[in-house]
């Protein structure tokens, strides 16, 4: 580079420089929020006398009806539960036998619970699933 061409050179750079703030620059973006999903537990029970075994088997379903999340599962799933060992005081006011199935990473909206094997006969409610916990009773065959 000769003496000659710095003047020229310096002037060129000045005038990008003086231009640069106006351009669009790379700038690394932090990463988006995370995909929300939500998690379903399904609480499954019977009124028993305190003290009394625990028996039988039922079978919670959960299927989707009107999702409103990408992430997470989207499809039906199905859990036994079995119940074993002998009622006991579970809320401070009742005793019987209770028994839950959870189903994890679901995409939030609108789900179907399904339970069969309970008495009287089969049961099904909605529940509203967010991005985080949600939790559904059903207890001598009624949904709470």
């Amino acid at each position: 580079m000769s003496a000659a061409s710095l003047p020229v050179r310096l002037a060129t750079l000045a005038a990008v420089l003086a231009v640069a703030p106006a351009c669009v620059m790379f700038k690394p973006q932090p990463p988006g929020p995370a995909p929300q999903v939500g998690a379903l537990t399904v609480n499954v029970g019977f009124s028993s006398p305190a003290g009394a075994a625990c028996t039988g088997a039922a079978t919670v379903t959960i299927t989707p009806r009107a999702l409103t999340g990408t992430a997470g599962a989207g499809g039906q799933a199905a859990q036994p539960v079995a119940f074993g060992g002998l009622a006991g005081l579970l809320d401070g006011q009742r005793s019987g036998c209770q028994q839950a199935a959870t189903f994890g990473s679901l995409r939030p909206g609108a789900w179907e619970v399904r339970v069969d094997g309970v008495s009287p006969g089969p049961v099904a409610c909605q529940v509203s699933v967010g991005s985080g916990f949600a939790q559904v009773q059903v207890w001598n065959g009624v949904c709470f």
